[in-house]
């Protein structure tokens, strides 16, 4: 995450304010500040269709889009959803990365890599990489089994990593990554079925 929008000000370490409402556009959120409950309810009703200006923040701290991981931790399978955050909080911002158990064995050893470009193209990213010995990229970007990513043309191993993000295994020397969002279309499923 990059961008904070708040329907209200917000005050902290490393957030930036980009662009704020007007005075007259901040939100009114007691009852007291209208002439009538009905007025306060059509006021409600109206910013759920129309939710006018918000403040938007830019954080200090934003990971970049793509990025190596520089460590690894392995986490129980099962371990609770704010536990892991917990650990994201503290790990992500040292690209450290935080793995399940069944999905660390396909990612393989932490090693030295730069990435020398990354371009953002239609449907993902064209990446390219010094790995001498291979390592991980990170895909600041959920997981979702439609991302595929290919190395001279032979597939990666992606899992999910830090619960928001993707990690790639880089096979050593490997010079240039592709990385598709590939979702198949209804009308090619079913195309496809009856092929």
């Amino acid at each position: 995450v990059r961008y904070v929008l708040s329907a209200f000000p917000l005050k902290g370490d490393g957030l930036k304010l980009l662009a704020m409402p007007g005075e007259d556009e901040h939100i009114r959120t007691s009852p007291g500040a209208f002439s009538s409950k009905a007025d306060y309810v059509s006021y409600r009703i109206r910013r759920i269709f129309e939710p006018g200006r918000h403040f938007i923040y830019e954080l200090s701290n934003a990971l970049p889009k793509i990025f190596v991981a520089r460590s690894l931790e392995t986490v129980n399978d099962s371990i609770a959803a704010n536990l892991l955050h917990d650990k994201v909080e503290i790990a992500a911002l040292s690209r450290k990365i935080i793995v399940s158990q069944m999905d660390t064995g396909g990612l393989g050893e932490i090693n030295e890599m730069k990435i020398l470009s990354a371009q953002k193209v239609a449907d993902g990213y064209d990446v390219s990489v010094e790995a001498p010995k291979g390592g991980i990229l990170v895909l600041n970007n959920n997981y979702l089994p439609f991302w595929q990513a290919l190395a001279d043309d032979k597939p990666l191993i992606i899992v999910p990593a830090n619960a928001i993000h993707m990690a790639i295994k880089v096979p050593p020397g490997a010079r240039d990554i592709t990385i598709r969002y590939a979702r198949p279309l209804l009308r090619e499923k079913i195309t496809g079925y009856f092929e």
